[in-house]
């Protein structure tokens, strides 16, 4: 499994139900950046934003629970604030408790961003949403007639599958060609290969009945009734063209917190942080430089985003 960057430091902690769960962090600068991992995220899909934000954030991440090196969570202990305490827990074992934090995350991360935010609030500076959405994901995935009605029975199948599952999609996601489908699919747009590639591979290494029963979990959580009490910068980040979380959840998380910022990316699908790495982590470091770091942003990210 690929670091989350070469200089990566890994720590291993416990959550509020002992369970291990192993983080990572790397980079330097004034502000403390922890990004929520979406499904399964590999911590290999931070690595350019180590880079990217350097002299702006420290960043840091975790593996999922049921994921990579994270332990495997008790069959209740699945849900979105179960991941948000694992958030918390991350925070703790960082020293970055009581400490001004942006809290950051990527599809279903962007619901365990919320969440730790309700658990911690006066210890958030700021979030960062991308790709995700607020409330009941396998409601508005996939915009055909049915599909709110067939994804949650398909998410239980799959859920109790057995290894053959694991075996066979393991087996596609590692093979050379898999990166190559992707793109050609329309399932990843642009984007460089390599980077692509290592991300699609490390998806090769989850537990896919695991991954299946998160989603279970996940399908009834909603934080509508935060959103508007969100008194602090927010930036909400989307593609015009994603088909998991369409464009419209993130029009409406943004019409229903505060003062937030959009910026949509047209043609980006709901990996746009893979499509469109480097403008996004532009963006996201001008943004937080200019509501965090005072005189330090150089001009305000393209589109609704100023």
């Amino acid at each position: 499994m690929p670091l989350l960057h070469p200089e990566a430091r890994s720590f291993f902690t416990q959550s509020r139900d002992g369970l291990n769960l192993r983080g990572q962090v790397a980079g330097a600068g004034p502000l403390r950046l922890l990004l929520a991992p979406g499904l399964g995220t590999p911590p290999v899909v931070w690595r350019p934003w180590v880079d990217g934000l350097r002299g702006t954030a420290q960043v840091a991440t975790w593996d999922m629970r049921g994921c990579y090196q994270s332990g495997t969570p008790a069959a209740d202990r699945r849900t979105v604030l179960d991941h948000a305490h694992d958030a918390v827990a991350v925070l703790d074992a960082l020293h970055w408790s009581g400490q001004p934090v942006v809290l950051g995350g990527w599809s279903l991360g962007v619901q365990i961003a919320l969440e730790t935010y309700r658990l911690r609030d006066p210890d958030v500076a700021a979030l960062v949403l991308l790709c995700g959405t607020f409330e009941r994901p396998l409601q508005s995935a996939l915009p055909i007639p049915g599909a709110s009605t067939v994804l949650p029975r398909v998410v239980r199948r799959l859920s109790e599958s057995g290894p053959w599952l694991n075996r066979g999609a393991s087996a596609v996601m590692r093979h050379p060609l898999a990166a190559k489908a992707a793109q050609t699919l329309k399932i990843v747009d642009g984007g460089d290969p390599d980077y692509v590639a290592t991300v699609i591979a490390a998806f090769g290494e989850l537990d896919l009945t695991m991954v299946a029963d998160i989603i279970r979990w996940a399908a009834d959580h909603s934080a509508a009734d935060l959103l508007p009490d969100i008194a602090i910068p927010t930036l909400v980040v989307a593609g015009d063209r994603d088909v998991l979380t369409p464009l419209d959840r993130a029009a409406q998380m943004h019409a229903r917190i505060p003062h937030s910022k959009m910026k949509v990316f047209p043609g980006g699908t709901h990996y746009a942080v893979l499509e469109h790495a480097e403008t996004v982590i532009s963006d996201v470091g001008r943004f937080l430089r200019g509501h965090l770091m005072p005189g330090q942003a150089r001009h305000a990210p393209s589109g609704d985003c100023d």
